[in-house]
């Protein structure tokens, strides 16, 4: 779809509309198309907010090469080349936790001190609410035992270690910011409901790196 034909119609409704094709999208190609239309229509809303100066010798008022260089990396990817900016940092040995795992821990961890120090939860109470709520809404549990009992007992592991210092200073940090908002807790089921979030991605680290 050509920009042109995008125009007449409200930016922020093709973003949108775009927006949710991405979420709803199960093909990595349809995902990526989306994803594109939807930079598209966010570079289009861009233009719109902060028109540019009519003469291409004139920067824009607002650069969108950012947006159209993600755009072409993606055209790049659906034409089976590998864009250098997508490409992992060429360290040795695989990373020690996948970024979303090692996000999700730190939130169960932070939520069973939330639910230890708010709501005078034994540390054993509190890991197993915790436990049930990670198993009820599919998302994963540190450790490789199924049983209630292995997956209580990784938990608080990987817990004391995230205290200690003996896992990432990403996730301790990650841990530290979501203790930050406690105050928005007002019950155990807001405890889950905020730290326990399926759809919630890895954030940058408020307070360190």
């Amino acid at each position: 779809m050509a920009d042109d034909q995008i125009r007449p119609v409200s930016a922020s409704q093709w973003a949108k509309t775009w927006a949710e094709q991405y979420l709803e999208a199960t093909d990595t190609a349809d995902k990526r198309e989306a994803l594109r239309r939807y930079l598209e229509a966010v570079s289009i809303a861009l233009e719109v907010a902060y028109p540019s100066p009519g003469f291409l010798s004139e920067p824009e008022t607002f650069n969108k090469r950012p947006l159209r260089e993600l755009q072409e990396f993606l055209r790049q990817i659906d034409n089976r080349e590998k864009p250098a900016l997508f490409q992992p940092p060429k360290l040795k040995g695989r990373p020690a936790q996948d970024r979303q795992s090692e996000f999700i821990y730190s939130q169960a961890a932070a939520a069973i001190t939330v639910l230890m120090r708010r709501f005078s939860k034994s540390e054993s109470e509190a890991t197993k609410t915790i436990e049930r709520a990670l198993r009820k809404q599919g998302m994963p549990i540190p450790g490789r035992g199924h049983s209630v009992v292995e997956a209580c007992s990784a938990l608080q592991t990987w817990r004391d270690k995230v205290m200690s210092g003996e896992k990432s200073q990403r996730a301790r940090t990650w841990y530290d910011d979501a203790l930050f908002f406690t105050d928005l807790a007002k019950s155990e089921n807001d405890v889950i409901n905020q730290f326990l979030n399926p759809g919630q991605l890895p954030t940058d680290p408020l307070f360190g790196k």
